[in-house]
């Protein structure tokens, strides 16, 4: 946006600047992702109103003309994907329950975050109620309907007894680096699970290495 703004003062800028630019970005974005910079340029006049730099918040008015490009379907692990990598972890038990978990459906983040005060593997449930970005530790989830609680099978419900037992917890999280922080993935990711699934399908987001294989 800095290359679209330019040296424009806020009180010059008019809702049909922001329907040309918002029009041209659309075919090049999802609507998500237009909606994301919508917002933003939003947000930024809205804070420029409230400080005396601006009479209006324009982005409110403008239009788009353009439709978005239509979003890809979410790619999704087969069960025979599934049962591969989590073959290929066999010897690395943290990299194999972190997928494990990922597997039944929680983000990345909310796995990090997990506590085992919160998994209770008598019953076969696990309660998802936080998240954590890179240094940050939300005690809450990326929606409302993110915080929920989960019933897992009873290989899974091993696979944590085991893992509870042979990696003791200094502060709690499941998932802990050696300064008794939760995990980061990216290096689980490059170091372990990449290397050790490599032939397989890889297809985690933010975990894995895209849609191809590694």
């Amino acid at each position: 946006m800095k290359a679209h703004f330019g040296s424009c003062e806020f009180r010059d800028y008019q809702p049909h600047h922001a329907s040309v630019y918002l029009s041209h970005l659309a075919p090049t974005m999802t609507r998500n992702s237009l909606s994301h910079v919508r917002a933003l340029m939003s947000a930024i006049f809205e804070q420029a109103w409230a400080r005396g730099h601006a009479t209006e918040n324009p982005i409110k008015a403008a239009k788009v003309f353009n439709a978005a490009k239509p979003a890809e379907e979410t790619p999704r692990y087969t069960v025979a994907e599934m049962a591969a990598i989590h073959n290929a972890l066999r010897d690395e038990p943290m990299a194999q329950l972190f997928m494990r978990l990922c597997f039944d459906g929680l983000r990345p983040s909310e796995t990090r975050a997990i506590r085992w005060e919160g998994v209770v593997t008598t019953n076969g449930i696990l309660h998802v109620r936080r998240s954590a970005w890179r240094l940050t530790i939300n005690e809450k989830c990326k929606t409302r309907k993110s915080q929920r609680t989960i019933t897992i099978g009873s290989t899974l419900c091993a696979m944590l007894d085991v893992f509870r037992e042979s990696h003791p917890s200094i502060k709690g999280y499941v998932f802990e680096n050696e300064r008794n922080k939760p995990l980061e993935p990216t290096a689980l990711s490059s170091r372990v699970i990449r290397a050790s699934s490599r032939g397989c399908w890889c297809r985690m987001e933010g975990i894995l290495c895209g849609t191809a294989r590694c």
